[in-house]
């Protein structure tokens, strides 16, 4: 084999040697990368999955929702009915030490965003960060909260605010929530994976204006203006039928 040849080969075999440990080290770092909050795909209210009577999380479903009174309660907390929210009940008067603990299945471990629907009253209009509110415990594990709950005072639908990002067990989780502040009620949760939805899971076919006739909706936007409270919450004797 002639020299010049032999060099050939060699520069060769360095040149591939070269491009197979940047494709690795492309490979790795797309695999290592954390993922954040805009890296998750965004929903719509009827895109989101219901699913609070199976309790189950899927990888591929999307946006799944579970509604904050089928939690399990304990301490001052109730289910009350409110105008404003998603089949017109939330979980309420959150005091000091009040919890709501979701339990739920997992087919596989994996990543998911984790979104609060909250109405949160302030004179000052002004936004309050997340553990100001409550404490989060995800599979015994404390979260750190990062993100801002903004005020829903003069809304219809409740503000959806992410909360953090969680990592999901393959099997039974548990998420608690400590209330630290009653300021603020909860409609429903939202478990959301880093893929886009990829199943035919029955969506939520939901219309705001379909709760209330016109006449009592508008009676109540005059009674929200006086409201310093937060969302107005109704009476047994004041349902709706």
């Amino acid at each position: 084999m002639k020299r010049r040849d032999l060099n050939y080969l060699i520069f060769a075999g360095i040149g591939s040697f070269a491009a197979s440990l940047a494709c690795l080290a492309v490979v790795l770092i797309t695999a290592n990368r954390t993922l954040q909050m805009k890296d998750y795909p965004t929903y719509s209210y009827a895109d989101y999955v219901d699913c609070t009577s199976s309790k189950t999380f899927s990888s591929t479903a999307g946006g799944q929702l579970y509604e904050a009174e089928s939690l399990s309660l304990a301490g001052s907390c109730k289910v009350s009915q409110n105008i404003h929210a998603s089949k017109q009940e939330v979980v309420s008067s959150l005091n000091t030490g009040s919890t709501l603990t979701f339990t739920f299945e997992a087919k596989s471990m994996g990543d998911a965003k984790l979104i609060f629907a909250t109405s949160y009253s302030s004179r000052t209009n002004r936004t309050i960060r997340s553990e100001n509110l409550f404490r989060l415990n995800v599979n015994s594990y404390d979260v750190t909260l990062s993100s801002f709950v903004v005020p829903s005072y003069n809304e219809f639908d409740f503000i959806e605010n992410d909360i953090s990002l969680i990592h999901i067990l393959e099997g039974k989780n548990t998420i608690t929530i400590t209330s630290f502040d009653n300021s603020y009620t909860l409609d429903y949760l939202v478990l959301v994976p880093p893929q886009k939805r990829s199943d035919d899971s029955k969506a939520i076919n939901y219309h705001v204006e379909n709760f209330l006739s016109k006449g009592r909706r508008q009676e109540y936007e005059a009674e929200i203006q006086n409201n310093i409270s937060g969302a107005v919450i109704l009476e047994e004797a004041d349902r709706i039928m």
